[in-house]
């Protein structure tokens, strides 16, 4: 069987303005609700790992705040967007392409986050609980783990009909289905540019996991469960709580 392609390969390019053209960005909007969880539980400033970095935006913010952020992506075209954007606080940011699982990570990391869904890309419950094992072994004792994931709300209402993106450099069409028998949700993303470059395509799968599976995932990896809690996107809170925001500690050893 080939290997799995990482999402956003084709992407990273565009990837930045794709996300701003619905308004506030992710990141900036989700930023004070992680600020929150960290004052919850006592997290300060310190050593943090983001797992699916992207281009690197929530990790620049963070470094801007004190933190010494390690960002690891399997796109390496993400990588490199990151990096390029560092600049100046590039002396507390470092960006690795790989997989989290497969990375030597030093247990340094107080905290570790993995937002905008993340988790949703990966293909199979057991690649959570393997991804959960490299973070608790990445995590010093009592470190602290926030993710989002998709629920099933948002599947159902976002991931069954398409878009158009209009930009001045591209148009982008994004043909969404869900089958919800399977948990599986496809977009198929189409770029044409208006200078006349190749265009792009590129395929972007979803699975959703529901919270009895990604609690019983995090207790055998050795977290501790702290807070499961639906939320509603910052930017368009009526459109529902479309969002789940995870929050674990790391309390023991994984099952072996």
């Amino acid at each position: 069987m080939p290997e799995r392609r990482p999402p956003y390969c084709a992407l990273s390019t565009i990837y930045d303005r794709w996300q701003r053209s619905y308004g506030m960005e992710y990141n900036h909007s989700i930023l004070p609700r992680l600020r929150q969880t960290f004052q919850r539980y006592g997290v300060t400033p310190s050593h943090l790992l983001e797992i699916g970095c992207g281009t690197g935006t929530m990790a620049l913010l963070l470094s801007r705040e004190g933190w010494n952020v390690v960002g690891i992506d399997p796109a390496e075209g993400m990588i490199a967007e990151a990096r390029a954007k560092a600049g100046a606080d590039s002396a507390k940011l470092r960006f690795l392409p790989g997989d989290v699982r497969t990375l030597p990570l030093k247990r340094e990391f107080q905290a570790a986050i993995s937002l905008y869904d993340v988790f949703n890309h990966l293909a199979s419950l057991d690649d959570v609980v393997a991804v959960l094992r490299a973070i608790h072994a990445a995590l010093v004792p009592a470190g602290l783990l926030v993710f989002d994931v998709n629920n099933a709300r948002a599947y159902r209402r976002l991931w069954r009909r398409d878009d158009t993106i209009r930009e001045r450099e591209f148009i982008m069409t994004i043909a969404n289905s869900f089958d919800a028998r399977a948990g599986c949700a496809i977009s198929r993303v189409g770029v044409t540019f208006s200078d006349g470059r190749p265009g792009i395509e590129e395929t972007i799968t979803q699975k959703l996991f529901v919270k009895k599976e990604l609690q019983a995932a995090l207790m055998a990896t050795g977290f501790r469960v702290l807070e499961s809690v639906d939320f509603a996107f910052p930017s368009a809170p009526g459109a529902g709580k479309l969002k789940t925001w995870w929050v674990a500690q790391t309390a023991g050893q994984p099952e072996r």
